[in-house]
């Protein structure tokens, strides 16, 4: 697990919580557990995939993530971030291989820029995630 390189106005603790929910979007999406995304969430989240409209609130990402591709490696690392008590924004970088179709593979890399709020509790949950890649897919 990588830790931001900067981190303006959040905790150490507060980069490693939202590191940690990185952590686990790549897990539960590698095993194309929604349930355990979706709990990642806030309940108005927004989703602004490349090449594709904005996706808001829950029921929108369940239904995205149910017509994704598999997923068969990824990898995402938070480079930096800053926020405020209740408040936090970080980019970062993943790489990602999926199938579009059985037998059929496609990598790229690129890089995603989140928003998260803190709930009562102290734990951070997504509210916006938007990502695009470093050159276009190859299919």
């Amino acid at each position: 697990m990588a830790t931001a390189a900067m981190h303006v106005g959040l905790s150490t603790e507060d980069i490693a919580q939202i590191q940690g929910i990185t952590d686990e979007w790549v897990r539960v999406s590698l095993a194309r557990d929604w349930d355990g995304l979706i709990a990642l969430l806030t309940d108005d989240v927004v989703f602004l995939p490349p090449d594709a409209p904005s996706v808001v609130g829950k029921p929108a990402a369940r239904a995205f993530l149910e017509a994704f591709p598999t997923i068969t490696a990824f990898t995402a690392t938070v480079i930096a971030g800053e926020g405020q008590p209740e408040l936090a924004w970080v980019r970062g970088s993943f790489r990602m291989t999926i199938e579009p179709a059985p037998g059929h593979s496609v990598s790229a890399i690129g890089k995603f820029s989140a928003t998260y709020r803190k709930r009562a509790d102290g734990g951070w949950l997504c509210a916006s995630d938007t990502w695009n890649f470093d050159a276009p897919l190859n299919s």
